[in-house]
């Protein structure tokens, strides 16, 4: 079998044409699974691979080819879509979409012309319905919701320039303009800039959108390096620690773990594993395309934090060594 020996250490499934892990997973029909095949840590183990040339070792056309029978095919309001889990009957996270539709996109990118001919034509056909899925999501408006509809809008540009589906883009710019503003000026809704986990998420959207994007307006990128420069602000003022008070944060049963930002914006080591997790592989890419010199000087964390929430109400922080307290105006 091509790539016998990684697929193996991988945990390779020749049947299904992906790799498993344990479960459960996070939705309803997956929660008692002991055992998983993640469609967006597929499309991330295809990056990594890719960017430690490992592409021949694996079969891309048989993972592609299970990607595309987990996507939404049907012209109904879910087309483009993909369910998360091989074991699902039906899509129950749409977030599964960007997740996976963020590796695939620079995937072709970077490495379109490294995949075979039967890879290349089924990753064609897999974002050109992903774009329709996108659009349809980035007409929904949904700014309240950062880390999805950015991701919604990140994939539907980078689609629309690398497919060159030019008849979306006046559309989507206007929906941009109006997402980036809010974000700016009513302070991001749910609070995800104030969330350990879902704030790297947007980090890393809107990181490669203004690092890959050729085509957008000069006032459009500005005002996403200004979403960028917000968000690695705050990063840098809580340090690398936890950010309090936390907002969307799944550290229920232990305390709340975090890490700087610009210290997860790194190369490969040599010898190093990469850690396979939806959107992680894509960093050092970033890292490559001159992330760090992208991006404003980091700046001195500070005991004493104020962020402004949604609607003029204030987070409010102390930060010692060994304690964090903080909490929210209302």
């Amino acid at each position: 079998m091509k790539g016998e020996n990684m697929q193996k250490l991988e945990c390779w499934d020749p049947v299904v044409g992906l790799w498993w892990g344990a479960g459960p997973g996070h939705t309803i029909s997956t929660k008692n699974l002991a055992r998983l095949h993640s469609i967006p840590n597929a499309a991330s183990r295809l990056i990594a691979a890719a960017q430690q040339e490992a592409l021949p070792e694996i079969d891309v056309a048989k993972v592609l080819t299970a990607l595309r029978n987990m996507q939404t095919k049907d012209g109904s309001e879910q087309h483009g879509c993909f369910k998360w889990y091989w074991e699902e009957t039906e899509v129950y996270d749409t977030n599964a979409a960007f997740f996976t539709g963020l590796s695939l996109i620079v995937l072709q990118w970077f490495w379109n012309e490294k995949l075979p001919c039967d890879a290349r034509s089924i990753l064609g056909d897999i974002l050109k319905d992903l774009h329709v899925w996108f659009m349809r999501e980035a007409r929904e408006k949904h700014f309240f919701y950062p880390n999805k509809y950015l991701g919604d809008l990140v994939c539907a540009w980078l689609l629309s320039e690398l497919l060159k589906i030019n008849e979306s883009k006046d559309a989507l710019l206007a929906l941009m303009k109006e997402a980036g503003q809010y974000w700016l000026e009513d302070r991001w809704a749910w609070g995800e800039h104030m969330s350990d986990s879902y704030a790297l998420v947007c980090l890393d959207e809107v990181s490669l959108l203004v690092l890959l994007a050729r085509e957008l307006p000069d006032d459009v990128k500005e005002l996403y390096k200004k979403l960028l420069a917000d968000l690695l602000l705050i990063d840098d003022m809580f340090d690398g620690g936890p950010r309090v008070p936390a907002l969307r944060s799944y550290a229920f049963t232990h305390g709340p773990r975090s890490t700087a930002y610009r210290t997860l914006i790194q190369p490969w080591k040599p010898g190093e594993q990469p850690i396979i997790s939806n959107l992680p592989p894509l960093r050092p890419l970033l890292f490559k395309l001159g992330w760090h010199q992208f991006v404003p000087p980091r700046f001195l964390p500070r005991k004493d934090i104020s962020v402004q929430l949604f609607g003029k109400a204030t987070a409010t922080a102390h930060l010692e060594t060994d304690v964090r307290l903080g909490s929210a105006s209302r």
